[in-house]
């Protein structure tokens, strides 16, 4: 859960470790948290944004874990409740061997 100091009571959002996919770098498309025009929905993204800088390490620490115990099935009822890693791995390879194989022709 993403909560920010000195707004403890409210839940701004969450992190869903078990629905992780990989993404080619050129399918991610950056947001620009300052053009949004919504101030309050811009607040917001950017509270959130800070909650993940500053928490950087024990995110990936947690993702890394999250990713052992599924993976490895130690955890079944978490192993249930996420995507299949391996599966969107071979995806993703795929993906970027069709992609060189289109650059390349």
């Amino acid at each position: 859960m993403i909560r920010v100091r000195g707004d403890e009571k409210e839940v701004k959002g969450s992190l869903r470790f078990n629905y992780m996919i990989p993404v080619p770098d050129e399918c991610n498309e950056k947001l620009v948290i300052k053009d949004i025009e919504d101030e309050k929905y811009r607040c917001l993204l950017n509270k959130e944004y800070q909650f993940c800088m500053n928490n950087i390490a024990r995110i990936q620490k947690k993702a890394d874990k999250i990713y052992e115990l599924v993976t490895t099935n130690r955890k079944q009822i978490l192993t249930d409740n996420s995507c299949d890693f391996h599966i969107l791995e071979e995806g993703y390879r795929e993906y970027i061997k069709k992609e060189e194989q289109f650059i390349f022709v």
